[in-house]
């Protein structure tokens, strides 16, 4: 039998809610093709201007009653997103039955670490803290706005921590340090971002 354009359809998953158990299994609900927000909800503005990651699961079903197999199948986004500050990432984990919690993490296995950036951590930062002090040489750029940097704390060791930050302003001021070089204050500029 022949499959037909209406044979291949998307079914939304169980939950769709943008929490850590939502995706899932697929449910009975089939997406309209053309419809809007039937997987996402819009962007709001804070969202536009500060970013933030939406994670939905959608499942891909075959209405048509033959045996025969289905070969060669793909996915893709035709049409990207008219905001430059949208984007869609499309991946599979190849299990029907995992969670936000799930793509979330195979997302974040996938961002290697680049090369090491010009800047040290100004004194002790925990990871419930909202903003970040950097030290740096003078007019040295500061982080790029949307960029992601991963912390990393005792590296190489065994209780080796990392942490992975997304810049959302940044701003820089010039201060004066001192420290104690051959016994004698030495005062000098340098950046704080």
């Amino acid at each position: 039998m022949t499959l037909l354009a209406g044979d291949i359809r998307f079914a939304q998953s169980v939950n769709m809610a943008d929490v850590p158990e939502g995706g899932g299994p697929p449910s009975a609900r089939l997406l309209t093709s053309g419809r809007s927000n039937e997987i996402l909800q819009d962007i709001s503005e804070e969202t536009r201007t500060t970013g933030r990651v939406e994670i939905a699961q959608i499942h891909s079903v075959l209405l048509n009653g033959d045996q025969s197999p289905l070969l060669g199948a793909n996915v893709i986004v035709a049409e990207p997103p008219a905001d430059p500050n949208v984007s869609i990432t499309i991946l599979s984990l190849k299990n029907p039955f995992a969670t936000r919690a799930d793509v979330a993490a195979r997302i974040e296995s996938g961002m290697v670490a680049g090369p090491e950036w010009n800047g040290y951590l100004l004194e002790d930062h925990y990871a419930t803290m909202r903003s970040i002090q950097l030290f740096q040489r003078p007019d040295t750029p500061p982080p790029a706005i949307g960029k992601t940097y991963l912390l990393i704390y005792n590296e190489g060791k065994a209780g080796e921590r990392r942490n992975r930050i997304r810049i959302r302003s940044a701003d820089t001021v010039q201060r004066m340090f001192t420290e104690i070089v051959g016994g004698q204050l030495v005062d000098f500029m340098a950046q704080v971002a």
